[in-house]
């Protein structure tokens, strides 16, 4: 969405690549967490270790310098104390967009954005705290409470309009570099690709001028038109922008709630190609999730934020920023009421945030200071996601729709498991791999991991049965050396009716699972195809690699009629008719017991 009534939101986002273990941060940091409090979530029994809790945190303001590049991860077990407790550590960025009302900026407001969570804070989001005298004092009070800031001056924003660039870079910073609560320079929102060039020009002004803070820079997300972007594709858009400006971090937003209760199509997709570029060039990357209604656009509860937020973090995010903390008036977009409303009272959102806030910084923590490696999707497909390849170190023998994302800190590995239903619990086996023949789970009410109740070894891995509540997650801890994970689904299923394909996914530890639309010979990371009926009504499919050369006995079912066929050796052989679960040889690997829907057996 294009804020008409802003300027530019705040860029928001750690720089964090490495830290030692101690919780060192970068340049670009928020610093060493202030005074904290005591939250009611953390795992529990047998539960996956939900992360709902609430507590009263305040943001440190001590940004450091960075640390080394990786880091030993520390010993897994809890001998003597916490597991996991040498671990190295960072931190998130927490921020908003649309701060406070000149005249709310006050020692009582600022204290109540750390008391939420927030560790950083920015100017209200009308223009008129465009300024230094606001921008000023915003810094000192940020200090005080322990937080850090973003400034937007309207002599950055001239300068990317390319007035005075070199004048208003100088007096910029030399009003905020020195300031011990500067985060960064907040100098443009949604640009089009026509202004990468002057954006480049002044995001390295900056640099020059000020080593220690950054221009941030706010992008469209991938529902913007061609026009608005300035490319043909959002993939390219992001590249151009990375590789033109070379920023130190950046942001996009993304508001996927819609008011008719549905969800956008492209959450998921977006995080990938933005992740995926932030991968490529080494540039760490936040989003803005949506914490308010607007035109088109429903009020999002807590497991919706949630949802958001983790999702960030599962996909490599090191900035989650609110749009907006406090409500804006006057706008075409006619805006409900964000975590603060225009009167200034705490909405319900506030507690919300709050509590989301506790479990981001928490992860937040231990994710800075590792490598984003992989994500993959368990269940029902959205647009741009995949399902796990084969060896993973995670492993969820259910149809549960799971997001697991993957991470890497010296010889161990995290896994951030975010339900991806907002709406209701999800209950599952989740099986890990291990060095160590044992897991460990965050319990963000302390920060610390602790060894996950009712594990069990089995011959796939460690093994847990828990649960998650609707939009929630939960951080693992895996002690390396890694072995392969299990090798999971024999096979995908491809359904080819009245000339439209949908793939399955084909695993003896539950059956099968409709996965998402396909076309035909598709096939996921780590299978092979090996076997097809290329008809209208026919199927394709798809064996894990180390099984390709196995035989396989399929059934297709057409309106009741199910007709068997024999593949091996490269060939597809028709049987001729067959009942439900018929298997000549082997086993049978499960079916989907429908109309139009097949069955699949191994020998």
């Amino acid at each position: 969405m294009r804020r008409t009534f802003l300027l530019a939101p705040v860029c928001c986002v750690a720089l964090l690549i490495a830290c030692s273990d101690d919780e060192a941060s970068s340049p670009w940091s928020p610093g060493k967490a202030g005074a904290g409090g005591s939250s009611a979530g953390g795992a529990a029994g047998e539960s996956l270790g939900g992360s709902s809790g609430d507590a009263s945190v305040a943001g440190g303001a001590n940004g450091g310098s960075a640390g080394a590049e990786g880091g030993a991860a520390g010993a897994a077990g809890a001998e003597g104390g916490t597991a996991g407790s040498g671990l190295p550590k960072g931190d998130v960025v927490i921020g908003m967009w649309c701060g406070l009302p000149a005249s709310e900026l006050n020692a009582a407001r600022v204290t109540e954005i750390a008391q939420a969570g927030f560790t950083t804070m920015t100017n209200a989001c009308d223009g008129s705290t465009f300024n230094a005298a606001y921008n000023k004092q915003m810094l000192d009070l940020a200090s005080a409470a322990g937080l850090r800031a973003f400034v937007t001056d309207e002599r950055g924003l001239q300068a990317v309009a390319g007035t005075n660039v070199a004048a208003n870079l100088d007096a910029i910073v030399a009003d905020y570099s020195a300031h011990a609560a500067l985060y960064a320079y907040h100098v443009n929102d949604e640009p089009n690709a026509s202004l990468f060039a002057s954006l480049s020009a002044v995001a390295g002004g900056i640099a020059s001028r000020d080593p220690a803070h950054f221009a941030s820079i706010n992008l469209f997300p991938d529902y913007a038109s061609a026009a608005q972007l300035g490319t043909s594709t959002y993939d390219e858009y992001v590249a151009a922008f990375l590789s033109t400006v070379k920023p130190a971090a950046f942001t996009y937003d993304h508001y996927n709630f819609l008011s008719d209760g549905s969800d956008g199509p492209s959450f998921f997709a977006n995080l990938a190609v933005v992740r995926a570029h932030s991968v490529a060039t080494g540039i760490p990357f936040g989003q803005y999730i949506q914490s308010i209604s607007y035109n088109g656009h429903r009020d999002t509860d807590g497991p919706e934020k949630r949802w958001a937020a983790l999702h960030t973090l599962a996909y490599g995010g090191l900035g989650v920023m609110y749009f907006t903390y406090w409500t804006p008036v006057g706008s075409p977009e006619n805006f409900g009421d964000g975590i603060i409303s225009a009167s200034g009272a705490k909405t319900s959102q506030y507690d919300d945030v709050k509590a989301i806030n506790v479990s981001v910084r928490a992860m937040g923590r231990y994710l800075a200071a590792a490598k984003s490696t992989k994500v993959f999707h368990n269940g029902p497909l959205d647009a741009g996601t995949a399902p796990r390849a084969p060896g993973d170190p995670v492993y969820v023998p259910s149809a549960a729709p799971l997001t697991v994302g993957l991470f890497t800190v010296g010889n161990d590995a995290y896994a951030l498991l975010v339900n991806r239903d907002h709406d209701a619990a999800i209950e599952s086996d989740v099986v890990f791999a291990s060095g160590t023949g044992s897991v460990n789970v965050l319990d963000v009410a302390t920060g610390e991991f602790q060894p996950m109740p009712g594990a069990v070894v089995d011959p796939l891995g460690v093994r847990i049965h828990g649960s998650l509540a609707a939009g929630d997650g939960v951080l693992v801890h895996m002690p390396g050396p890694l072995p392969a994970g299990p090798p999971g689904a024999e096979g995908y299923f491809g359904t080819v009716r009245a000339d439209a394909g949908w793939l399955d996914v084909v695993d003896s530890a539950f059956g099968t699972a409709r996965l998402r639309t396909a076309g035909w010979d598709q096939c996921p990371e780590g299978t092979v195809e090996i076997g097809k009926d290329f008809q209208s009504n026919g199927f394709w499919f798809c064996a894990r690699s180390d099984l390709a050369t196995r035989t396989f006995y399929v059934g297709n079912v057409v309106a009741d009629q199910g007709a068997m066929y024999k593949i091996a050796g490269g060939a597809t052989t028709p049987v001729g008719p067959g009942g439900w679960d018929t298997c000549p040889g082997g086993t049978l690997l499960g079916h989907r017991m429908a109309s139009d829907g097949f069955w699949v057996c191994m020998e």
